[in-house]
Order: structure tokens, then C-alpha cells, then sequence
């Protein structure tokens, strides 16, 4: 179905005279742009009401910016639009063998289909009920699995590990770039800590769990530093740490897992050993569609599991979410096309058109993403008109009260009514959202920086100044602001 502004302008029509855009905006988004930590940087801005189709302010709005994570977005409006905020993401238990007195003989298999939200409680869940029997399939309780446990990932096309294109190596080793991977467990991260010693001995080192990776440590205990900063290099399942700790200071980070497949197979082996089961060492393979099934999870719909992704702004879940869609649609066609085409789609279906979006991955960290402040409004615009819109404006991060936006705009007009997906890396920051004026008139903006040097604090401060001004924004300008 075709949804355009038209409809918007109609709707308008149905509901109160809006409040004009007011005269000292301009003025007063320049003034926030002035600042000197900025200078040099690139803005792109795009305000739009929603009730009435009239643009209120553009700047550079047709230009070209490296999104960072509001291209999030645009991944969870093709994912509602494609699979419908009902889907939900399974992962099964089967076997090619036999069941007889509790003994498998044959193999256990784990096949996933892309939850971007399984933890290790579903895993044991799923050994429990190994363990107890599940009479939705008839089984009854497993002790012993004459066999191996392999773990199918083949529901992802494509060789692992699952990256985004022109992720840069200094991000690989972290949490925010774990690879993408049809079976993935607790995002596919460890968590490291490091705990400083004594002065010129080696800190102690811990991974919870304790599976798969191992540590080299190079860091060094340092009297002649408050706390201490730790860096990270993966090499293959290696986890090589340098730097530097205080004595007694305790320093933690989330590591990527660079084969999850065997690390989620790892997990599963300990539950299922932990509920009496005995089984084979795991291993990778594929699950002919003729195997018994034995128990199932399923995940929340997506309407939930879209909500920490927006909120917390998750890298893993939206690279999983881009990766269900690549295996679900267009398999005729070579893998690095289907996702474009998947954008493009859901641009013309949705009337917001073909320019202005394009989309290396579904998170927004590679800086080869581009997105226009008029195509990410045209995006908002449109989900407005859309079944999915109540599931993703409620996924949104609302100002002053959750997600990456909990502590911004506290204490003005925009705390509690913008919902806004921000976009923050190395030099960029960007926001774009909605937001209901003083007056009643709802707006849909985005506010665009890339560019800056040391303006982090300046590129929010800037972004907030424009939001809870248009927050403030009464039946006439001297309504503006708060």
C-alpha cells in the first residue's frame, strides 16, 4: 500500500488551525549552530509538522550525512513493515535420532533463526524442558545424548563472522560490533574485568562466562593512576588486554565474541549439563528439515524486542533484525544486494521515495551509511500512517525519562513528549524524532552534525536547544522556548 503526504495534509485538515512556524526560529537555530566548537562542522536540519505537511525550518536538508545509529530507524520500519510487529524469532531443539528411555541416540541439534534476543535463561529453559520432557511435542525427559550437539547458524546466508560494511577494526573487538549470527546468546559479548593488584604486577583478569575465549594479559598495575583505562585486541577467540590500573580499581567492558556459533553451543552444552543431560562436544552442521523437533523458544513479539534495540540504541540487534530480513527476502538475487533493495522497497511502498537513503548495515556504524534530514523525516512521516506506528513510536527513546535520551531535555517542555532516536560517533551526532508543541501541533524533525572536532557537548547542547524550543512553541512566538 502506497501511504503519501497527502494524506497527512487531508488529516490536518480534520484537526485545529496550526500554530505558524515561529519567526525567531531561524535566528535561534543559528545562534545554537554559532557555537565555537563547532565551527567548520556541517548541519543539515529538517523540521516538517505532521498535523499539517508544512515545512517550518530546512537547512541543508537534501544533503548527504553520515547518520550514525538513527539509521536504525529506517532497519526497524522495514523489519515492522516486512515481518509485522507480531513476528517471533524461534529456536529449536531436534534430533535425527531416536528417544527410548530417556536416551537420544543420534544427534542434538540447536538451530537458530535469528533472535536478536536470546540469553543464557532461554537456553536453560530450553535444557529444562529436555530434562522434564515438553508435552506440546509429545518427548519425554532426556538424560543422555548418544551423540553431538550441533549447532545450526545456516539460517543466515553468507559466511561468518557476520559484519557490517567498512566496520573499522578498532570497533571489532568491543560489544557494539559483535558479529551477526543466525544462533546468537547474550548478544554475542563477554564481560571482561580487570582488577589492579598490587604496583608492578600484572591485575587480574575474569570473563563471564568463561567459554570459548581466553585472556593474554599485558596490563600493568600503576600506583600513579586514579583508575585506569584498559584496551582490547581480539585475535581469533584470544582476548589480548594492555594498559594500565590502579591498585584495587575494578575496570569492566563487554568484548565481542568473534565465533559465536561455538560460543553459544558452549552455553548450551553447560545448561544442558547442568539440568543432568550428557552430550557430545559441540559442533557446527545443518538441520534437514526432517528432523523430530523436541522443544522450541520463542521470543517476545517484535513490538518488545524492538524496544531495547531503539532505546538502548543496540548495534547486534539491529545487525540481527537487517540479517532475518536478507534471509527471508529476495534469495534469488546475490547477497550484497538484498538488503539495498530491501530500502528500496520500502521507500516506494511507503511513498517516501527513492532518494536521500543508503544503507551499508542495519546500526549505523559504518561510515559509509548516508541518510538525508529530509528522507529520515519522510521515514517518521510515513510510519505515522502505518499499523506498526504505535509499536515504534513506543520503541522510541523519550526524553528525560529512558534510553539514550534519559538525560537530555530535563526540565523543559520536551521532557516526556520527544520521542527521538539519537546517533552519536567520532565527529557526528544526529537526532530525529517527534515532538508535540505547547499548542498542541505535533512535528516531526531531524537535526544533522557531522563534522566537528571537539563538539560533542555542543552538537547535543544544540540538538536539545532546538527540541525544547519547539516543545515551547504556543500560539504565537513568544510561546517559543522554556
Amino acid at each position: 500500500m502506497r501511504y503519501g503526504l497527502l494524506v497527512v495534509l487531508v488529516v490536518g485538515l480534520l484537526r485545529a488551525v496550526s500554530a505558524v512556524a515561529p519567526a525567531g526560529l531561524p535566528a535561534h537555530v543559528a545562534a545554537l549552530e554559532a557555537h565555537r566548537t563547532l565551527a567548520g562542522a556541517h548541519f543539515g536540519v529538517m523540521i516538517q509538522s505532521l498535523d499539517h505537511g508544512d515545512i517550518w525550518f530546512a537547512q541543508d536538508a537534501n544533503a548527504t550525512f553520515i547518520p550514525a545509529s538513527t539509521a536504525k530507524i529506517v532497519t526497524v520500519a522495514i523489519a515492522l513493515n516486512r515481518l509485522g510487529p507480531d513476528y517471533r524469532f524461534a529456536t529449536r531443539v531436534l534430533t535425527d535420532g531416536t528417544v527410548t528411555d530417556g536416551v537420544v541416540t543420534g544427534n542434538l541439534y540447536l538451530r537458530g533463526e535469528g533472535d536478536p534476543s536470546l540469553m543464557p535463561d532461554d537456553l536453560r529453559a530450553l535444557a529444562h524442558v529436555l530434562a522434564t520432557g515438553d508435552p506440546t511435542h509429545g518427548t519425554a525427559p532426556i538424560h543422555a545424548v548418544h551423540g553431538a550437539l550441533i549447532v545450526d547458524t545456516s539460517f543466515f546466508p553468507g559466511a561468518g563472522p557476520l559484519l557490517g560494511e567498512g566496520w573499522e577494526a578498532d570497533d571489532l573487538p568491543w560489544y557494539y560490533a559483535a558479529p551477526a549470527c543466525a544462533l546468537s546468546c547474550q548478544r554475542n559479548a563477554v564481560t571482561l574485568t580487570v582488577h589492579g593488584t598490587v604496583a608492578g604486577q600484572r591485575p587480574t583478569t575474569v570473563l563471564e562466562p568463561p567459554l570459548l575465549l581466553h585472556v593474554v594479559n599485558r596490563a600493568h598495575t600503576v600506583a600513579t593512576v586514579q583508575t585506569g583505562a584498559i584496551d582490547v585486541t581480539l585475535r581469533g577467540d584470544t582476548v589480548v588486554v594492555a594498559g594500565r590500573v590502579a591498585p584495587g580499581a575494578e575496570l569492566s567492558e563487554r568484548v565481542s565474541v568473534s565465533h559465536p556459533d561455538r560460543f553459544v553451543g558452549l552455553l548450551f552444552q553447560r545448561e544442558l549439563q547442568a539440568e543432568g543431560i550428557t552430550v557430545g562436544a559441540p559442533r557446527t552442521g545443518t538441520a534437514s528439515p526432517t528432523l523430530t523437533p523436541l522443544a522450541v523458544h520463542e521470543s517476545a513479539p517484535l513490538a518488545e524486542v524492538i524496544v531495547p534495540l531503539l532505546k538502548e540504541s543496540d548495534n547486534h540487534m539491529a545487525e540481527q533484525l537487517r540479517w532475518t530480513l536478507v534471509a527471508r527476502n529476495y534469495l534469488a538475487q546475490p547477497l550484497p544486494n538484498r538488503f539495498p533493495l530491501l530500502v528500496e522497497d520500502f521507500l516506494r511502498e511507503t511513498g517516501v521515495g527513492g532518494h536521500g537513503i543508503a544503507l551499508v548495515d542495519g546500526c549505523g556504524l559504518s561510515r559509509r551509511n548516508r541518510l538525508t534530514p529530509a528522507a529520515a523525516v519522510r521515514v517518521l512521516t510515513q510510519m505515522v500512517l502505518t499499523p506498526q506506528y504505535p509499536a515504534f513510536y513506543n520503541a522510541l527513546p523519550i526524553a528525560g525519562r529512558d534510553g539514550t535520551l534519559r538525560k537530555r531535555l530535563i526540565g523543559t517542555l520536551a521532557e516526556g513528549n520527544a520521542h527521538a532516536k539519537t546517533g552519536t560517533m567520532r565527529g557526528i551526532s544526529c537526532l530525529t524524532g517527534y515532538v508535540t508543541t505547547h499548542a498542541g501541533e505535533r512535528l516531526v524533525f531531524a537535526i544533522f552534525v557531522n563534522g566537528y572536532q571537539t563538539g560533542a557537548t555542543a552538537a547535543r547542547d544544540m540538538q536539545d536547544g532546538i527540541v525544547s524550543y519547539l516543545a515551547g512553541v504556543g500560539d504565537s512566538p513568544a510561546g517559543a522556548g522554556r
